[in-house]
């Protein structure tokens, strides 16, 4: 199977938010990497989303997943956002889990599956 048959039919950013230091109040800068990449994104079911409760009260969180290709680097936390139409979001995903998802003949790492999450 190679990518262009799971169908990266999308493009993303991946945005790494890193801790650089503080400035002179103890506050933490941060810097941004970003990542331009295709990928795919997947809504599974037809769930629209679990409450969950948060400090400002109960909000609905929903669910997606984002395939991306074997020579991108995803971790957990990182923040994903998309022009592509339905899954545009201003402030948009953030990936919960990373799983690779390995080629049978080669043992070759093929793709990997990320969850996202979006609080709305």
């Amino acid at each position: 199977m190679t990518l262009h048959l799971i169908g990266l039919i999308h493009t993303c950013t991946l945005t790494l938010k890193k801790e650089v230091g503080h400035d002179e109040y103890g506050s933490p800068l941060y810097t941004d990497t970003e990542t331009q990449t295709q990928c795919r994104f997947i809504t599974r079911g037809t769930s629209q989303g679990d409450i969950k409760m948060y400090d400002s009260g109960p909000r609905v969180s929903s669910s997606i997943s984002l395939i991306l290709p074997s020579d991108v680097v995803a971790s957990e936390g990182m923040i994903v956002t998309s022009l592509n139409t339905g899954y545009q979001r201003e402030s948009g995903y953030t990936i919960t889990s990373v799983q690779p998802v390995y080629n049978i003949l080669t043992d070759n790492v093929h793709h990997f599956e990320c969850e996202l999450e979006v609080v709305e």
